[in-house]
């Protein structure tokens, strides 16, 4: 499965972190309520997609929305650099409706549990 977003082509969303591959890209994690609402949880670049990601999964909790839960995405654009995959991210950060406020810096902050919890309880 793949979506056209932001200009990229990603991979998923799935469920599990299968899809993720170990090279450079853009990630990004979302909420899924009930099979129809979307929310991006969190979204960054790296030189390795799988490794970033799994890194920030332990902390990160099931949605506590009835039938919510946490899906993984990921666009690797050849030939980008880390100022352009920046930008990138910056431009989902600056376009995406945070459901925790409207506040972006909600969505990048330390505690990536705190963020799927606040993108579920609304």
């Amino acid at each position: 499965m793949a979506f056209k977003r932001w200009g990229l082509l990603f991979d998923g969303p799935w469920p599990n972190t299968d899809i993720l591959e170990p090279r450079t890209g853009i990630w990004v994690i979302w909420c899924c309520i009930d099979e129809k609402h979307w929310s991006v949880t969190a979204a960054g670049e790296t030189r390795n997609v799988r490794k970033a990601v799994l890194e920030r999964i332990p902390p990160l909790k099931p949605c506590h929305y009835p039938g919510g839960s946490i899906h993984f995405s990921a666009a690797y654009p050849p030939r980008t650099s880390q100022k352009a995959r920046r930008e990138i991210v910056e431009r989902i950060i600056a376009t995406v409706h945070w459901p925790c406020g409207g506040n972006a810096a909600c969505a990048c902050a330390d505690d990536p549990a705190r963020n799927a919890e606040r993108a579920c309880a609304d």
